[in-house]
């Protein structure tokens, strides 16, 4: 008696059956059959440019000793996210719009060229003038320890000539709005010689939380805390005790973060009260900062010291 295959109904005579051409041929058709459909599904007929939810792609799971299994689209947008997220970072509007004016500001004054100039000769050549375009890679006629990466370059020739007869360049390396570096460039007659001048980011200037029972002096002065590339904390300090009175000797005004403290602890800081130097102040290098022998409720002043 004739039997059935469990996947895809194919005909199984049985022992005692006679071979049937027509049997034989209604295998090969569903055969045939769901090889095509396997074929459509493994063969794209066009692209789709906004995929749905439910749409999904298959793969094979390699923790699952290679089993096909279906990634949604849903799947794939949660697995980008995963990757992603410690990259993405948000800006004001304010950063935006500075940013913007920054560039614009840049663009207005340089002449963008689409061929990067091969040599300095070429650079000669061009006369004197600002000029402008973008870079991945140093070209061999820049500083050796030009940086790497996408940078725009900025290049001013310059107009005058020293009573050598030499030439002059100012060529710079922008990175968005700021500079990367900077290096001044003088014509030898045979190459340039360049010289990395100094730059410097301006430091982030951070809020300072003052202790329980210590208030801003006026929504008109800040008490805030910046560090500079070379380490060196400056904290400005206009504050008053909300009782009206002279703090407790030692009291607490203020803590620094971790990377704002000083290696040790600094002592004997003067600070200003409304009739001059009221006190000192001292900064531990746990960060605090407290209040030692003030005369009055008010402290107005700076401190600055290297971070540890």
């Amino acid at each position: 008696m004739a039997t059935t295959t469990d996947n895809y109904g194919l005909i199984k005579p049985g022992i005692d059956d006679f071979y049937d051409i027509g049997v034989q041929n209604e295998n090969w058709d569903a055969v045939d059959t769901a090889l095509e459909e396997h074929a459509q599904q493994l063969s794209p007929s066009g692209e789709k440019e906004n995929p749905a939810d439910s749409d999904s792609l298959i793969l094979t799971d390699s923790t699952a000793n290679g089993i096909k299994k279906r990634l949604s689209w849903t799947g794939v947008k949660t697995a980008l996210g995963k990757v992603f997220a410690g990259l993405q970072h948000t800006h004001s509007m304010e950063e935006v719009d500075a940013l913007g004016a920054a560039l614009a500001n840049k663009a207005d004054t340089f002449i963008t060229m689409n061929i990067v100039p091969a040599s300095i000769e070429e650079i000669w050549a061009l006369g004197p003038g600002q000029y402008s375009w973008v870079q991945s890679e140093p070209l061999t006629w820049q500083p050796s320890d030009t940086p790497t990466g996408a940078l725009r370059v900025l290049i001013t020739v310059s107009a005058s000539e020293t009573a050598a007869g030499t030439r002059t360049v100012d060529l710079r390396y922008v990175d968005g709005a700021i500079d990367r570096v900077s290096y001044m460039g003088e014509d030898t007659g045979t190459g340039i010689r360049w010289v990395k001048i100094a730059t410097a980011t301006p430091p982030q200037v951070y809020d300072l939380p003052l202790a329980a029972g210590v208030k801003k002096y006026s929504e008109d002065w800040k008490n805030c805390y910046s560090k500079a590339q070379d380490g060196l904390v400056l904290v400005h300090l206009a504050a008053e005790t909300i009782s009206g009175e002279p703090p407790a000797r030692f009291a607490t005004i203020a803590t620094l973060p971790v990377g704002y403290r000083p290696a040790k602890n600094v002592a004997g800081l003067p600070i200003q009260g409304g009739t001059g130097v009221n006190g000192f102040i001292n900064v531990r290098g746990d960060g605090v900062i407290e209040a030692a022998f003030c005369t009055g409720h008010q402290m107005f002043g700076f401190i600055t010291f290297y971070a540890a």
